[in-house]
């Protein structure tokens, strides 16, 4: 399944916003490790993300 570019690029954002919304509206403690582990996926995401483009990148000047 493929999402539209805009939703794509949009996902570490999201994962972000939920986290941090999560955080400030979830007064429960096993509640805040969830929300803890959204922010991590975002990071998770967005940096495999760079490390792809960069790798993109370097194949396509190399060629």
């Amino acid at each position: 399944m493929h999402l539209p570019r805009p939703l794509y690029e949009a996902v570490p954002v999201i994962y972000i916003a939920g986290g941090l919304v999560s955080i400030a509206l979830i007064e429960r403690p096993f509640s805040l490790i969830s929300a803890f582990l959204f922010l991590c996926a975002s990071w998770m995401v967005w940096r495999m993300r760079k490390g792809y483009r960069k790798r993109q990148r370097a194949l396509r000047t190399d060629s």
